[in-house]
């Protein structure tokens, strides 16, 4: 896994999404992360990456880091996603413990290696859109 600057990723999914690539959908899909102290919310964008489409959580307890490397994987293969916006909890005064766990996640799965040469980038919470229910 390669950790790529969020400005830099999206250059680079702009630029993915003008190459006429046969077989590729028209723009350059990405994998949404959110971990929680249970599972690993994902979510996958929609072709044009206006909205994302909610995937199966992966719990954290019953399953570990590498079966959870594999099963995303798959996910990126299945939905041919690009790559992985992981979701950082920031606060203002920048105090967040949980924000270090993020971290050690990230990195216990870039050294599974199953996620060989995927990229990565953070995103700040607090500008994800909410979902009323």
């Amino acid at each position: 896994m390669k950790y790529v600057n969020p400005l830099s990723l999206f250059e680079e999914c702009l630029k993915i999404s003008k190459e006429k690539v046969p077989g590729r959908k028209k723009w350059a899909q990405l994998l949404g992360l959110d971990l929680n102290d249970k599972y690993v919310s994902l979510s996958a964008s929609c072709h044009q990456n206006w909205t994302s489409e909610s995937i199966n959580p992966l719990f954290r307890d019953k399953e570990t880091i590498d079966s959870i490397a594999i099963k995303l994987r798959s996910l990126i293969s299945r939905y041919k996603l690009h790559c992985v916006v992981v979701g950082y909890p920031c606060s203002i005064k920048n105090e967040n413990p949980y924000g270090e766990q993020v971290k050690i996640f990230i990195n216990d799965l870039h050294n599974t290696g199953t996620l060989e040469g995927l990229k990565y980038t953070y995103w700040d919470k607090r500008f994800a859109s909410k979902v009323c229910v």
